[in-house]
């Protein structure tokens, strides 16, 4: 297990099988390739997670599962996507999308058109475009969250 220091969680430890190697980095980090899923159960929604970056402790992306902030997701993704990160079988794949909290809560969204596949077996992951016309960058996901909740 590796000690890393983050600007959000102070310090926390990373045990070496659950580093997530992003080989072309992710859209506006490309330059960081290992990240780490945190969860944060003390602190907002179970729901949300955060992909923190092993190399700047200053980045973690608010993801989530999109099960968890919608009743259906399906996006038609291209196999020739998911080459980077191996052998992708329903068995093996862990989707995320990425979620902006803004100042006023209540307009947060997620990137539903922008999944972040990871390969549980080789530890990779890809951020991928999806094919689906109605699915949303913007998909407002506040009102979803709360009645979930209640």
């Amino acid at each position: 297990m590796v000690q890393i220091d983050t600007f959000k969680f102070g310090t926390v430890g990373v045990d070496d099988s659950k580093k997530i190697t992003f080989e072309a980095g992710l859209p506006g980090f490309e330059g960081l390739k290992e990240f780490a899923l945190i969860h944060d159960e003390e602190k907002g929604s179970p729901a949300l997670m955060y992909l923190q970056s092993l190399e700047d402790k200053d980045v973690a992306i608010t993801v989530a599962s999109p099960l968890a902030l919608t009743d259906t997701y399906s996006p038609a993704v291209e196999e020739k996507e998911l080459e980077s990160i191996g052998d992708v079988k329903e068995d093996n794949i862990f989707v995320l999308v990425t979620v902006n909290i803004p100042e006023k809560i209540e307009d947060m969204t997620a990137n539903l058109k922008s999944p972040i596949i990871i390969n549980t077996d080789t530890n990779k992951g890809v951020q991928v475009s999806a094919a689906n016309d109605e699915l949303s960058a913007k998909q407002p996901v506040y009102e979803y969250l709360k009645a979930k909740k209640g």
